[in-house]
């Protein structure tokens, strides 16, 4: 008898096991679905890169060299409204477990930081002299904190797929992969900081 209830215990043990491996699946995918269907994110190997042209845009901001003013503004509101859905329908996705809750989290709020940003490019592209740079050089700071927010949830999704045995794409340590390297006035994945 001890033998058999034995048996009965793993079973019921793989089934949770298996039940939770699902369930992370499911989650991992819908939300690679809002990131990369709506157009939020770009994929890379390290993880998604979040609207990467809304650094481009904050580093010719910066540098004074936005060819036209009317199209990036354009782009902004749109870079605003799809970062803004994609946070709110990952918000609103079922997360069973701490771990995929705060994953969630922390995506939605990263997701919802880089929409304000994209709305606070759109008003800089209106501005001009110090006061653009200024705006400018605020984006470009709370741009690295939107990266750093959202990849945290990321790597914390990593994580419950790693403990339940699954596939990873983990964000490398000391890499923001929602910012695409090469920016001047950023620092993103691959960036040295000059000495």
């Amino acid at each position: 008898e001890a033998v058999v209830f034995l048996g009965l215990v793993l079973a019921g043990a793989q089934t949770e096991t298996d039940e939770r491996r699902a369930q992370i699946s499911e989650f991992t995918s819908l939300v690679q679905a809002q990131l990369y269907q709506s157009g939020a994110a770009q994929q890379s190997f390290t993880g998604p890169l979040v609207i990467p042209e809304l650094g481009q845009a904050v580093s010719q901001l910066t540098a004074g060299e936005v060819p036209n003013t009317d199209k990036m503004a354009e782009d902004a509101q749109s870079w605003a409204e799809v970062a803004g859905q994609a946070g709110q329908r990952i918000g609103e996705l079922e997360a069973e477990g701490i771990e995929l809750k705060e994953a969630r989290n922390l995506m939605e709020q990263g997701l919802l930081l880089y929409a304000q940003l994209a709305n606070e490019v759109r008003i800089a592209t209106e501005l001009e002299g110090p006061t653009r740079e200024e705006l400018t050089a605020t984006i470009g700071e709370q741009l690295n904190l939107a990266a750093a927010i959202f990849d945290t949830g990321w790597g914390k999704l990593q994580e419950a797929r790693r403990k339940a045995g699954l596939e990873t794409q983990a964000v490398l340590p000391g890499d923001l992969g929602g910012l695409p390297g090469g920016v001047p006035g950023l620092t993103g994945p691959g960036d040295v900081p000059a000495p």
